[in-house]
């Protein structure tokens, strides 16, 4: 907020009441935006919004997205490994083993991350070319042709039986 100076020159009685009138327009304006800026302050500062905030740059920071979706990845793992060795068992043994698979896996995937993401690409990329691939829709496309230009002709055929209307 800037402060300015302004000399007014007083005359009469008239132009004292004027001058008092608009400095107190002028401070009530003043007042309105300082209110504005307290209830702003005091809004922003509610633990709702803070924690709002917080979640919105924590997920919108590509490292720490980044991160969480690795160490997403680990755990799920991690807890598929234990649900394929526990399976429905209650044996206490078979859960303890299970527990220390899922610990052991979850820090193999954490650690390895890097590679294990980009042999994952790979499978991705091998997956979309085989079933995906540019020749695949070009043949589906001719093939496609290739029928509609039959049965066009067959319905151009002279000797061809029209259905009978009722």
């Amino acid at each position: 907020m800037q402060v300015t100076e302004t000399t007014i020159e007083i005359k009469s009685r008239d132009s004292l009441l004027e001058a008092i009138k608009r400095l107190e327009e002028k401070q009530k304006g003043q007042v309105d935006a300082i209110k504005k800026d307290m209830h702003s302050a005091y809004e922003s500062l509610k633990p709702v919004h803070v924690v709002k905030t917080l979640v919105s740059e924590l997920f919108t920071a590509p490292e720490i997205r980044k991160d969480i979706f690795h160490s997403g990845v680990g755990l799920g793992a991690g807890l598929l490994a234990r649900k394929i060795v526990i399976g429905k068992s209650n044996n206490l043994f078979k859960r303890l083993l299970g527990y220390l698979v899922q610990v052991g896996v979850t820090n193999m995937v954490n650690s390895n991350e890097e590679e294990i993401e980009s042999k994952g690409r790979n499978f991705i990329q091998r997956l979309i070319k085989r079933y995906h691939s540019p020749e695949k829709e070009q043949a589906e496309e001719n093939e496609a042709l290739k029928n509609n230009e039959q049965r066009d002709a067959e319905d151009l055929r002279p000797d061809r039986e029209l259905p009978e209307t009722d």
